[in-house]
């Protein structure tokens, strides 16, 4: 079992891996809303993806292992969107074609991709928007899971408290 930072970090250079070898992305990188920013959209060559990662809602269980131990486990759902971003076309009928085309190749490298750090990725929604400057953006929503699992040192109080996982130890005793 791999730690959360572990999970996100091969899953993001495994969706770079997969862009880079199978289209012809001329920018990835990581998504902070310059999207909606015109000042910022002009800064990368068309097409792009952006990658947005959502906060990882976490189910932890643990069981006592010694007086004052506890063993962890945490089990997370990664939803990440990749923002596409294309270039402005004159006419629709060629915009539609050549962004669709794209679009459905990426579908197909990052539908079912799997690593040592997480589970398969499966999609689970898609939405066209028109930012401000009238670009066409396409958003195509995924989701994998991860998990970790660790030892906590005497951090569970009597009244039941649950542990204060920032005080774990990663390796598994």
């Amino acid at each position: 079992m791999a730690s959360a930072q572990s999970s996100l970090y091969y899953l993001l250079k495994d969706i770079e891996a997969v862009l880079v070898a199978n289209t012809d992305i001329k920018h990835i990188d990581l998504f902070h809303g310059q999207d909606d920013r015109p000042e910022k959209e002009q800064s990368f060559d068309r097409p792009a993806v952006l990658i947005e990662f959502d906060t990882i809602p976490w189910d932890t269980t643990h069981q006592k292992v010694s007086q004052s131990n506890y063993k962890y486990e945490k089990a997370g759902v990664i939803t990440f969107k990749l923002h596409f971003l294309f270039r402005t076309y004159d006419k629709e009928i060629e915009r539609f074609y050549k962004t669709d085309a794209l679009r459905q190749t990426i579908d197909k490298s990052i539908e079912g991709l799997q690593g040592d750090f997480y589970g398969v990725t499966k999609k689970t929604s898609e939405e066209q928007q028109i930012n401000d400057s009238l670009e066409w953006k396409w958003v195509i929503i995924y989701e994998t899971y991860t998990q970790e699992e660790g030892i906590t040192r005497g951090l569970v109080a009597k009244s039941g408290v649950e542990p204060d996982i920032t005080a774990t130890i990663k390796e598994v005793v």
